[in-house]
């Protein structure tokens, strides 16, 4: 593994970005990047934070940003009808082969389970409206600095109650981590090329908190998550 300075973000444009991307190799990316989600409990994450919000009976309707394969919205659902949650989760990416992908994985679904998805380039197209809560994970990373505080401010503004956004944390740990995790798991070579790429891409804790403080998210709440991930909550 080559060794990379971590003192200061390396934002290089990674290869899933691409839009000429072999749309194979995308889907099963995604896939993959699912799987990595569901080791890392990151629908538990959101979840716990959804159920902060109110109680039990409290209705939410949830869109979940550059959803990728749409594993969070999945489970969120899953989640909803096994407890007896009024939860309401739909996903919206900009890749229009994502989309495809996260509607076909959804299909076989029970139809109050199943998400729904839609195209939207949150960085340019007016944010949706009528979303109790917005959700992001694992897309920060991609972002400039100038870019992340306004998809923050812009999430703030557009939820009725809150946003929810989760990433990882660059640190020299998560970079090893990332290395091994991606030549364990996976011989595609998207996911090789970007997961050390993301940790080397992503912000720390403290960066976090300043993106926030920027964006005017005064009360946000920014906490670590294992393995080397970050939540941040404003209301």
């Amino acid at each position: 593994m080559t060794a990379r300075n971590l003192a200061q973000r390396r934002l290089e444009p990674e290869a899933m970005d691409d839009p000429a991307v072999d749309p194979l190799l995308h889907r099963d990316a995604l896939e993959k990047l699912g799987q990595f989600n569901f080791l890392a409990g990151c629908a538990g994450t959101v979840g716990a934070e959804l159920a902060r919000l109110g109680s039990r009976g409290t209705a939410l309707r949830v869109l979940d940003l550059a959803t990728g394969g749409g594993d969070l919205p999945r489970r969120l659902m899953r989640r909803a009808a096994r407890e007896g949650l009024p939860w309401t989760v739909d996903g919206a990416d900009v890749s229009s082969n994502a989309v495809l992908h996260a509607r076909e994985a959804s299909a076989g679904l029970p139809a109050q389970q199943r998400p729904s998805f839609f195209e939207l380039n949150v960085l340019l197209d007016p944010m949706p409206v009528g979303y109790d809560v917005l959700t992001c994970s694992l897309f920060l990373h991609h972002l400039s600095e100038s870019d992340a505080i306004a998809l923050l401010a812009k999430m703030r503004a557009a939820a009725k109650r809150a946003i929810i956004v989760q990433d990882l944390v660059r640190s020299p740990a998560a970079l090893r981590l990332a290395w091994l995790a991606t030549r364990l798991c996976s011989r595609n070579p998207l996911i090789l090329e970007d997961g050390p790429a993301s940790v080397a891409a992503a912000f720390t804790i403290d960066e976090v908190r300043e993106l926030a403080k920027h964006a005017d998210l005064d009360k946000a709440r920014v906490h670590r998550r294992w393995p080397y991930r970050w939540v941040l909550t404003a209301q």
